[in-house]
């Protein structure tokens, strides 16, 4: 490593060039010592103005071919301590590279995408780690070059997919602290379709032999956010592989109940016979789209734990719970139950 290089950013080639000099011009603008690494076949027109974008204080470097074995390549010729990878959409805040080495090893930060001309936050302001495995927002992942490594950590594709199996099965070597500052725009969406769901049950049945907690629950999150992305017909042909990767998962109750409440899914289903027809009639993601919960059940499990759990905090946690039973119920029951409950849990509700 580099001890004049800070932050190294992996980016693939998939376009005209326009959407990477973006990215360049915001990574580079006010910071010294980050690196930019280009995965794939790029016009050395483009090449030459990436280059030039760096300036001497930062570096700029192509690896071209085939683009996973080119990100495999990149994870041995990164020279700064913290890498990410990203889209080549993705524009970077000012003083997002220091303020992500200011954190002093592996983080996750907020991220926005844009609706209608304007930037939308992904994440609630004081968001978990485990929230970030999410298919529906870009990769805001950055990790520790040293872990990856020691632990001989390697891409199985250079997709989105893939991007998050590998910074799944790095959750179970490392911790990632949450830094909640808006650090990117512009995060792209991870499409899921069979093979990306292939590549992220493979990565969470890795990391279903580990016993943190924090990337337990990233793999369970990443699991069912990507199946219930995949299209209906691929979510039958996919039911079986599923249920054989998150049983694995499930023989926890906690596990169990976090699925059911957060996806709206028959958790206990899947330790079942059951056909895919059954399990995708009881619902579908139904739990995030209605609401957003603000209080956690990774929190309470680690305040109990801990031997910090107050009564402040198991009240909400029950209040939370009669606020989704009683918004599922509608009626008067929604309208003024759901009242009670908002004061008790004193968080904020979104649809």
């Amino acid at each position: 490593m580099s001890a004049d290089m800070k932050l190294s950013v992996v980016v693939p080639f998939e376009d005209s060039g326009r959407g990477l000099e973006n990215l360049a011009g915001s990574l580079f603008c006010r910071a010294q010592g980050v690196e930019l690494l280009l995965c794939g076949d790029a016009d050395e027109n483009i090449l030459g103005r990436l280059r030039a974008s760096a300036g001497e204080k930062n570096s700029f470097v192509n690896i071209p071919g085939e683009p996973c074995a080119a990100y495999n390549e990149a994870l041995g010729r990164v020279s700064a301590p913290l890498v990410m990878f990203t889209s080549p959409g993705v524009t970077f805040a000012p003083g997002a590279a220091d303020a992500i080495c200011g954190c002093g090893g592996a983080c996750v930060c907020n991220a926005a995408a844009d609706r209608d001309g304007e930037p939308v936050k992904l994440f609630r302001d004081n968001f978990s780690v485990h929230e970030v495995f999410n298919p529906t927002v870009g990769s805001n992942i950055i990790m520790d070059v040293g872990v990856i490594r020691k632990n001989g950590l390697l891409f199985e594709s250079a997709n989105a997919a893939g991007i998050y199996a590998f910074a799944l099965k790095y959750a179970a070597a490392d911790s990632f602290r949450a830094l909640h500052s808006l650090l990117i725009y512009n995060a792209a969406p991870l499409t899921a379709d069979k093979r990306s769901f292939e590549i992220i049950c493979n990565a969470a049945s890795e990391v279903s032999e580990c016993r943190k907690a924090s990337a337990v629950l990233s793999a369970v999150s990443l699991l069912f956010w990507s199946f219930g992305t995949l299209p209906q017909e691929e979510k039958e042909q996919c039911f079986d592989l599923l249920r054989n990767t998150a049983r694995a998962f499930l023989s926890d109750e906690f596990c169990a109940a976090y699925v059911t409440a957060a996806f709206g899914f028959d958790a206990h289903m899947l330790k079942t016979s059951c056909t895919a027809g059954d399990f995708l009639s009881v619902g579908q993601n139904v739990m995030y789209r209605e609401v957003t919960l603000p209080i956690l059940a990774d929190d309470v499990v680690r305040d109990f734990y801990g031997g910090k759990l107050s009564f402040g905090t198991l009240r909400r946690s029950i209040a939370a719970w009669l606020y989704f039973k009683l918004y599922r119920m509608g009626g008067p029951a929604k309208k003024y139950g759901c009242a009670v409950c908002r004061r008790f849990v004193g968080g904020d509700f979104s649809g």
